[in-house]
């Protein structure tokens, strides 16, 4: 590491001091470094699609910064390094969690969630994790999961082995009853991937995003993620539901929007996802 810390001293042109692994992300390398006036959080990557992910990444963080109430880590530097893609952003420290943090996160979402397009869908695409995701624009949600996203989880499920042919065919007589199922929406510009780890409770119990997998959405499908791993306060979705009232039924409902991030940890992380997926579909069948 101290080979790192030279670079991102010439890099950054400041006599960086130190530098530290951080833990937590399933991805990439993290590392926090200390400046003369303030530190830097920088994460690497030596994937093929590193350099797309850092792009998707610093996009995303961008949209998101621009909404009101939404706060996001200052990006410094992006670039690749002896074949390694790398991304620099102010370092925020994390402060435990109250409830003046929930209540600010469910602030910044519910005015995410606020930023709305005519279809659903993103200009480019980008990443969920490490796997690529479309996002081809439609002009209903029901279609825009279906084809954006559980068909290409589903089909590289069943390349791999995981899933087979009465799977796909269980996914499909589901999109069909999407409409049905769940409540017609104006899309809303969406975190993506809204699970514990992609928060952070800074200074004064501010709420900063990161790692963003965004797109124009059901604003579900952020609540639906925040509860499907837990790390959610009940004042979160209190407060949210205070400021953007969701139509009745979610808890009926989230299972489906739960689909498509059990379909992803499926594909990243293997069998032990499957039994949670196959419930879903049976559910549904």
């Amino acid at each position: 590491m101290k080979d790192w810390l030279g670079y991102f001293s010439d890099l950054l042109q400041e006599p960086l001091s130190s530098i530290r692994h951080m833990t937590g992300g399933d991805i990439s390398q993290a590392f926090a470094v200390e400046g003369p006036a303030q530190s830097y959080f920088i994460k690497i990557h030596a994937g093929k699609q590193a350099s797309a992910m850092f792009d998707a990444e610093y996009d995303g963080l961008i949209e998101l910064g621009q909404c009101e109430s939404v706060l996001v880590p200052h990006i410094v530097k992006k670039g690749i390094v002896q074949q390694r893609a790398f991304i620099i952003m102010d370092f925020i420290a994390a402060t435990p969690a109250q409830d003046l943090f929930w209540e600010n996160l469910a602030v910044s979402i519910a005015s995410l969630h606020r930023q709305t397009s005519d279809r659903f869908g993103l200009s480019y695409p980008n990443f969920i994790g490490s796997l690529a995701q479309s996002n081809l624009w439609q002009n209903e949600w029901s279609g825009f999961y279906l084809s954006q996203r559980l068909l290409p989880q589903t089909q590289m499920a069943i390349d791999e082995g995981l899933l087979n042919q009465y799977d796909l065919k269980s996914i499909l007589s589901l999109g069909k009853r999407l409409d049905d199922l769940c409540p017609i929406e104006s899309s809303s510009l969406i975190h993506g991937d809204l699970w514990s780890g992609n928060w952070i409770c800074g200074p004064d119990q501010k709420a900063y995003l990161i790692d963003p997998s965004i797109s124009y959405n059901h604003r579900e499908m952020d609540l639906a993620m925040a509860c499907l791993f837990g790390g959610f306060h009940q004042r979160f979705f209190d407060c949210y539901h205070s400021q953007f009232p969701l139509s009745p039924g979610f808890s009926d409902r989230v299972d489906i929007y739960q689909l498509y991030y059990l379909l992803v940890h499926l594909n990243l992380f293997g069998r032990s996802y499957l039994s949670s997926v196959q419930d879903i579909l049976q559910k549904y069948s």
